[in-house]
C-alpha cells in the first residue's frame, strides 16, 4: 500500500560548521506556525538555493500531464520556497514573471534569476517566447523586472551566476514551434546587475546547444554539460564538458565525451561542489534504452575525469514499444529519486543537492530530495503525490505507471 506523504518539519539542512556549542547552534526552531502546503507536480523548471536565508526557490513551469507521452502544456506562474530549517514549503505571495516553462534560471548574490522561456494558452499552436529577465530577492521575497537591452528572446537555454552577482546565459533556441529547435543559438551573454546592462561575449566560441546544463564556481568559471542541437527530438545527445573563463571571454572543451563518461543526455542538472572541486550531475534524459535517468556522476576538475557515484535504475525488461512500459521496465534503485528530467536543482553551502519536481515516465512529479555528496546518500523529504512509477509504491504492479 502506498505510504502517506512525508514532510519532515524539523529537518535541518544546514548547521554551523565550526563544531562549537553555541546558543545559536542549539536553539530549537519553532516550526509550529509554518504552513503545510505542497506544490503541484510540474516540470520545465529551474531552482536556486540561498545559504544566507536557507531557502530553496523554484518558479512556474509546466504542470500539464502528458498523454501517451505527448505534451499537454499547462503553464503556471507561482513561486515556491522550501525552507530548510523546518523542511516546509511555502507559496510566495508576490507579483512576478508571467507563466512559462523552459526558462533559464540560476541563483547567486541573494537573487534568483529567470530569463526567457516559452508559453502558450492551451495544448496546441505556436508558443510565445519570452525575452524578459526577472530577479527574485531571497531576503525580501519580491520579484523585480530587470532593465537593459540584451539577448534575443529564447527558450531551452541555461544560466549560471558568477562573481559580482552577474548572470551568464548561454545557447537556446528562438523557435516558437514545438517541433523545431531552429534557430539554434551558441552565444553567451552576461548581465551586470550593478549597471543594469547586458554584454555579449563575442567570439567566445561556445557550442550551440539546447537542453544543456550550466554550473558556476561563483567566481569566473562556468561549466557546460550535455544537451542537444537541432536534432534534439531524436538525438544523439551530447556528453562533452566545456569551461567558460568569464574574464577572458572564452570557452574551452575539457572532455569530449569519449572514454568513461555519462551517456549523452538532455535536460540534466549540474552543480559545482567547491569542497571537492568537482561538478555533480544528476538525472536528465539519455539517448539509450533507459531514457529518463536518476544516476549521479561527478567530474573531477583537477583531472578532467568522470566517476559514476550512483548508477540509479537500470534497464530490466525494456519497453514494449513507444510509451509502453511494463512493470519491470527497470530494476529500480529505491534509495534514489524517481528517474526524471526538467527538474529544479541547487547545491547548498554544506555540500548537499536539493532537487524538486521534473518530468518522469509516469508524468510529472512533486517530490523533494536532498543528496549528501560526501556520504553519497539521498534523503527523501517529501514523497510525490503524482508521477512515481507503480513499483515505488506497490508490490503487485501490472504496468510501470498507475
Amino acid at each position: 500500500m502506498r505510504t502517506a506523504l512525508l514532510l519532515l518539519p524539523s529537518f535541518l539542512l544546514a548547521c554551523s560548521g565550526d563544531g562549537k556549542d553555541t546558543e545559536t547552534d542549539t536553539q530549537p526552531v519553532d516550526c509550529s506556525d509554518r504552513p503545510s502546503d505542497i506544490p503541484t507536480a510540474r516540470g520545465e523548471i529551474a531552482g536556486g538555493y540561498d545559504d544566507a536565508t536557507g531557502k530553496f526557490v523554484f518558479f512556474g513551469g509546466d504542470e500539464g500531464v502528458p498523454v501517451n507521452c505527448s505534451s499537454q502544456t499547462s503553464f503556471v506562474k507561482d513561486t515556491w520556497l522550501w525552507e530548510s530549517d523546518c523542511g516546509n514549503f511555502r507559496e510566495v505571495d508576490a507579483s512576478g514573471p508571467n507563466a512559462r516553462g523552459r526558462y533559464a534560471g540560476a541563483a547567486g548574490g541573494g537573487k534568483f534569476y529567470v530569463h526567457g522561456g516559452r508559453f502558450r494558452d492551451g495544448t496546441s499552436g505556436d508558443y510565445t517566447v519570452r525575452p524578459d529577465l526577472w530577479a527574485f530577492d531571497f531576503a525580501s521575497e519580491t520579484w523585480a523586472e530587470m532593465s537593459g537591452d540584451g539577448p534575443s528572446k529564447r527558450n531551452n537555454h541555461a544560466a549560471a551566476v558568477v562573481a559580482g552577482g552577474k548572470l551568464v546565459i548561454h545557447g537556446g533556441t528562438g523557435s516558437t514551434n514545438g517541433l523545431s529547435y531552429s534557430p539554434l543559438y551558441g552565444d553567451t551573454w552576461v548581465y551586470d546587475p550593478g549597471s543594469s546592462s547586458w554584454s555579449e561575449l563575442a567570439g567566445a566560441g561556445g557550442p550551440a546547444r539546447v537542453f544543456h546544463a550550466l554550473a558556476s564556481d561563483g567566481q569566473n568559471r562556468v561549466w557546460l554539460f550535455g544537451g542537444g542541437d537541432e536534432n534534439a527530438f531524436s538525438g544523439p545527445f551530447f556528453k562533452d564538458v566545456w569551461e567558460l573563463d568569464v574574464s577572458a571571454g572564452t570557452w574551452t572543451r575539457l572532455h569530449d565525451g569519449n572514454n568513461k563518461a555519462p551517456d549523452g543526455r538532455i535536460w540534466p542538472n549540474l552543480a559545482y561542489d567547491a569542497a571537492h572541486n568537482q561538478l555533480v550531475m544528476f538525472a536528465g534524459h539519455d539517448d539509450r534504452a533507459l531514457g529518463n535517468s536518476n544516476a549521479v556522476w561527478t567530474f573531477d576538475l583537477a583531472t578532467d575525469k568522470w566517476t559514476e557515484r550512483r548508477g540509479g535504475d537500470v534497464v530490466d525488461a525494456g519497453a514494449n514499444g513507444f510509451c509502453d512500459f511494463p512493470a519491470d521496465f527497470v530494476a529500480a534503485d529505491f534509495d534514489s529519486p524517481e528517474r526524471r528530467y526538467g527538474a529544479a536543482m541547487a547545491i547548498t553551502g554544506d555540500g548537499r543537492l536539493v532537487t524538486f519536481g521534473g518530468k518522469t515516465d509516469c508524468g510529472i512529479i512533486n517530490d523533494l530530495w536532498t543528496y549528501d555528496i560526501a556520504r553519497d546518500a539521498w534523503t527523501r523529504v517529501l514523497r510525490a503525490t503524482d508521477g512515481e512509477s507503480c513499483i515505488r509504491a506497490y508490490d503487485d504492479c501490472t504496468a510501470l505507471c498507475f
